[in-house]
């Protein structure tokens, strides 16, 4: 599976990616808010100390990822090429929110809350 998906990544024309590079700053907030949003939802769960909220962040990071991976995979096996690029900039900026919030939970969190 993921040999055919980066290959359809390769194959893509200049269409494709002039729509992706456009559309990444709107695409990213629609992402961020569901990366908020399940961060906000798995946080009313009862977390006994600081060693659990890096891991909630983590976790919402990491569910935002895979959905808009799964996303924009999905789009990207559509003939409209608006489509495959909504699908590359949904799916790019899936990997941002994971990069930035293991960066936060792992780095940032325990840095500035320590144990």
């Amino acid at each position: 599976m993921p040999n055919t998906v980066l290959s359809r990544i390769r194959v893509q024309d200049s269409d494709v990616w002039r729509i992706a590079t456009r559309s990444s700053p709107v695409v990213v907030q629609p992402v961020l808010a569901v990366w908020f949003g399940i961060g906000w939802l798995l946080g009313q769960t009862p977390v006994v100390d600081h060693i659990g909220v890096p891991i909630l962040i983590a976790v919402a990071a990491l569910l935002t990822t895979v959905a808009s991976l799964l996303i924009g995979a999905t789009l990207l096996g559509t003939d409209s090429p608006r489509r495959r690029g909504m699908g590359l900039a949904i799916g790019g900026c899936g990997l941002a929110v994971l990069i930035s919030g293991l960066v936060y939970a792992l780095i940032f969190v325990p840095i500035v809350y320590p144990g």
